[in-house]
């Protein structure tokens, strides 16, 4: 995903990573930028199926960026390993969304595993202390 088109977006839509059939409905409706939420709009019983469903549109060559779930989360290295997979094994037009970020060397291993832009969600008390850092 381009990072020009991320500093410059000024529309995003969120899709639940369990809506497949809500993703082109999404890249249709015009936004800047699409954004599959694989966190908060998926319930822990959908996340595998979620995860395989936004790996295939991925790899189907659209474009989005996915929030993924926290890295104190068991769905976390899970969905970062997706991301490098999509990312590698096809020309996937991805970013990484990072739910709850808190520490900078998270964002550095999500980019590093994902090689794709990364957009810190600053939610907590310890996110903001961090801040500097993650920034």
């Amino acid at each position: 995903m381009n990072v020009d088109l991320l500093r410059a977006a000024r529309t995003l839509l969120f899709v639940p990573g369990n809506r497949p059939d809500r993703f082109a409905k999404a890249e249709a409706a015009g936004a800047d930028v699409v954004v599959i939420d694989l966190e908060d709009a998926v319930a822990p019983d959908d996340k595998d199926a979620a995860r395989s469903d936004v790996a295939q549109w991925l790899s189907d060559g659209h474009a989005a960026v996915v929030r993924i779930n926290g890295a104190d989360t068991q769905w976390f290295d899970d969905d970062v390993a997706m991301l490098g997979a999509v990312g590698i094994n096809h020309a996937a037009e991805a970013g990484a969304m990072i739910a709850k970020a808190e520490a900078s060397e998270i964002v550095s291993r999500v980019a590093t595993a994902s090689n794709a832009p990364v957009i810190p969600l600053i939610e907590t008390a310890v996110g903001v202390l961090n801040a500097p850092g993650i920034a």
